[in-house]
């Protein structure tokens, strides 16, 4: 019987460690799909509110690139993203498309949060319903926080479930 040695017990450790980063890692990158989730159009014909209960179609945000961003007040991820969203909206890439939050929360909650953090981008609130739109464009497990990119046709280009930063949402604003 050969007894190993402690330190190929630590390269054996570190290697089972980097083979479950990259695992996680992978399943998180940003994807282009191969073709658009087939409920997306759902996504496109839902009209919600925004934070004043004024009525705002989906639709209304075509024309221009979209960058739609599905949180929760409850999410710490969610939370931790939004100041980067809101700073890559004020960017000069950013000016030239839209940002969306749709909130799978309702104003009540979700106005105090983006005035404490002075969230100037579109909010909008879909309470428990929207973990069917979010279903719908391609996320079966509705975890958050989970966000899309369409080009100015409506088509999407890229998706992601996970924490967006501020470098990785510049990226995608220079891919539009």
């Amino acid at each position: 019987m050969t007894l190993r040695k402690p330190a190929q017990y630590g390269l054996a450790a570190i290697a089972a460690i980097a083979a479950g980063i990259l695992g996680f890692w992978l399943n998180f990158q940003s994807l282009a799909p191969e073709s658009a989730p087939a409920g997306i159009d759902a996504l496109w014909r839902a009209q919600l509110q925004d934070l004043n209960g004024r009525p705002i179609p989906m639709s209304s945000f075509k024309g221009r690139p979209v960058i739609v961003n599905f949180w929760a007040s409850w999410c710490g991820p969610c939370i931790e993203e939004m100041p980067d969203f809101q700073r890559a909206s004020q960017s000069d890439a950013g000016k030239k498309a839209a940002f969306v939050g749709i909130g799978i929360d309702y104003a009540k909650n979700m106005r105090p949060f983006a005035d404490k953090l002075n969230i100037t981008y579109t909010l909008l609130e879909s309470g428990a319903q929207g973990l069917d739109l979010v279903r719908a464009a391609g996320n079966p497990s509705g975890a958050l926080p989970f966000t899309l990119m369409f080009d100015a046709s409506g088509k999407l280009i890229g998706q992601k479930l996970g924490r967006l930063d501020y470098t990785e949402l510049t990226q995608w604003l220079a891919k539009l």
